[in-house]
């Protein structure tokens, strides 16, 4: 049975998933960047937590980064 989402945010997530045909267990939203922010920093930043592995930022919607991540 498929987990009842509690938020926009995570349903829009979920939905932006399959639509690019990401693995939901791959994918992080950030909320809060600065919109002068750069990929390159968000991907830098990210990567600084092990846990996430090699960080790649997909697409900026509505000022949400939806990040990939390699485990």
């Amino acid at each position: 049975m498929e987990s009842q989402t509690s938020s926009s945010s995570q349903r829009e997530l979920i939905n932006w998933c399959k639509g690019e045909s990401l693995d939901l267990k791959h994918a992080l939203l950030l909320h809060g960047v600065s919109e002068g922010v750069s990929r390159e920093d968000i991907e830098e930043t990210a990567g600084t937590i092990k846990a996430l592995g090699k960080v790649k930022v997909r697409e900026n919607v509505l000022a949400a980064h939806y990040l990939d991540f390699v485990p």
